[in-house]
């Protein structure tokens, strides 16, 4: 899990100074297209690294690519992700520890990969329970990871930082593990397809409990804002979900522009909230921790904003045909 605070003017990321303190109103006003120069069309999700670098997932080819400029430029990092035609989580564990998961592909498999050396050289370490596709990770603290599969809604736990890998799935009869997020102190949640539910763990993601359901035809995305506040976004009607306690009880604050699917969510600071839609491509702003939102237009010619990430003074997106758009400070 990566930790963003503030020390005096800098702000520090895994306690790395990476830059100053922002008026994070002012992010994301502006965009410049990255992606059309790119050779590939559908980027599933970007992350940044401790290291500053930058890590982006792709579909047809399934293949990750690397960034040392902030996102400016992408390479082919050294791997082999077939027979799987797509990569989409990846999650940071630090020290040079990535994961990604893959699914799709001729037989239909959900792998695991990892690196130590910041996504440069992957190895394929899992294929947990023949599931289709691995859908989401999220990292615990301390070599504990989560993994969440379709269709059948397996989570699986490591304590290794993804080495080895355990079914933790009992009594989960969902049909998706659409999104992880840790909150802290081993409070986990995870979002899932059947009847939108939201499971909750307070062990670090070794028992789980039905903690809400919406009713939607999945919870699709899961942001944690701090000070107890977390959003959660659906699929089929574009609800956005609303917690002050951690996820304990929840308010819908409605569907946002008449979108279906609230695909991503991001807090970047300050009260700061990115989503991302599909249909068309929205991105939406919040200014008052997802309270209300404002419309900040499509994204070039993407129908899916898949995905949204910051580090520093650096906002990145990334969706089909094409997307990946940049803004800073």
């Amino acid at each position: 899990m990566a930790f963003i605070n503030y020390n005096g003017k800098n702000l520090t990321y895994n306690n790395k100074v990476v830059g100053n303190k922002w008026n994070f109103k002012d992010l994301g006003e502006n965009w410049t297209d990255i992606g059309s120069s790119q050779s590939f069309s559908t980027i599933n999700k970007i992350i940044f690294l401790d290291n500053g670098n930058s890590l982006l997932s792709t579909t047809g080819p399934a293949q990750i690519y690397k960034s040392l400029d902030n996102g400016l430029t992408w390479n082919a990092t050294n791997g082999t992700f077939t027979p799987s035609n797509y990569v989409t989580p990846l999650l940071d564990c630090g020290n040079g520890i990535v994961l990604a998961g893959s699914g799709g592909g001729t037989p239909s498999r959900g792998f695991i990969f990892r690196s130590t050396n910041h996504g440069s050289d992957w190895t394929n370490i899992a294929e947990p329970l023949n599931q289709y596709f691995i859908s989401a990770l999220t990292y615990c603290g301390n070599g504990i990871c989560l993994a969440g599969s379709q269709p059948n809604a397996r989570i699986f736990r490591s304590t290794d930082y993804g080495l080895s890998w355990t079914d933790v799935s009992t009594g989960i009869a969902q049909s998706n593990i659409n999104a992880l997020a840790h909150l802290g102190d081993g409070v986990c949640l995870a979002g899932t397809g059947t009847n939108g539910y939201i499971l909750r763990s307070t062990d670090y993601g070794q028992n789980w409990i039905i903690d809400a359901s919406f009713g939607e035809a999945g919870i699709t995305a899961i942001t944690n804002c701090g000070n107890g506040i977390i959003l959660a976004g659906s699929g089929a009607h574009g609800h956005i979900y609303r917690s002050i306690d951690n996820g304990v009880n929840w308010s819908d604050i409605g569907q946002q522009f008449s979108q279906a699917y609230i695909r991503s969510l991001l807090y970047i600071g300050d009260g700061v909230v990115f989503a991302g839609t599909s249909g068309n491509a929205l991105l939406l702003k919040s200014e008052d921790y997802g309270l209300t939102w404002s419309n900040k237009g499509t994204q070039g010619t993407s129908t899916l904003l898949f995905t949204i990430s910051r580090l520093g003074s650096t906002i990145l997106l990334g969706g089909n045909n094409k997307l990946i758009n940049r803004s800073s400070i």
